[in-house]
């Protein structure tokens, strides 16, 4: 991001962090402003990581999983990446992500999304492709992934058909799907 010498009289640099006035960040391009409250968001977990702009340092939920925090396709949606995202959804897409959204962490179950979409967990293959999709189309990261699925072994039946995994989201992506849709 280049600076903007607009800004300059209202932003200082200090050995903890840089101020912004909030005169200055209303006035900074609203896709400027959503790039530095993901940073922020990124980094509640305060000062001394050494995480990238909009990725979280940790996981909030107990059960372990390989850290994608250097892997540059796992999306991170703003708020207005979400509002995009969703707006250009259909209907079994977009009643996937509100199961995925509904979900009280970024972690889901799929026997919900299918659940929600309503089909076998096994038939959610073109629902998974739309989702792919539409984040390499929103973020124009041809990379770029939503779901990351590599924290949990898939769950079949007796018979050997899929009916569960645990999937899961970045937190800024969970937040952000959540305020896009009123949750």
């Amino acid at each position: 991001m280049a600076f903007d010498k607009r800004w300059s009289g209202s932003m200082s640099a200090g050995a903890d962090g840089v101020f912004i006035s909030s005169s200055t960040l209303m006035r900074m391009p609203s896709d400027v402003r959503e790039l530095i409250v993901a940073f922020v968001v990124g980094h509640q977990e305060g000062p001394g990581g050494d995480t990238d702009v909009g990725k979280t340092s940790g996981v909030s939920d107990a059960s372990p999983r390989n850290d994608t925090s250097d892997d540059d396709g796992f999306a991170d949606l703003t708020p207005r990446q979400a509002r995009r995202y969703i707006a250009g959804c259909g209907e079994r897409t977009r009643a996937a992500i509100e199961a995925i959204a509904r979900s009280g962490t970024r972690y889901f179950q799929v026997k919900d999304v299918a659940a929600a979409v309503g089909v076998a967990p096994h038939e959610l293959r073109g629902v998974w492709g739309g989702l792919t999709r539409r984040v390499k189309t929103v973020t124009g990261d041809a990379d770029a992934y939503l779901v990351y699925w590599d924290g949990s072994e898939p769950v079949f039946d007796d018979a050997g058909t899929y009916v569960d995994q645990r999937g899961e989201i970045t937190e800024l992506t969970h937040t952000s799907l959540r305020k896009a849709l009123g949750l």
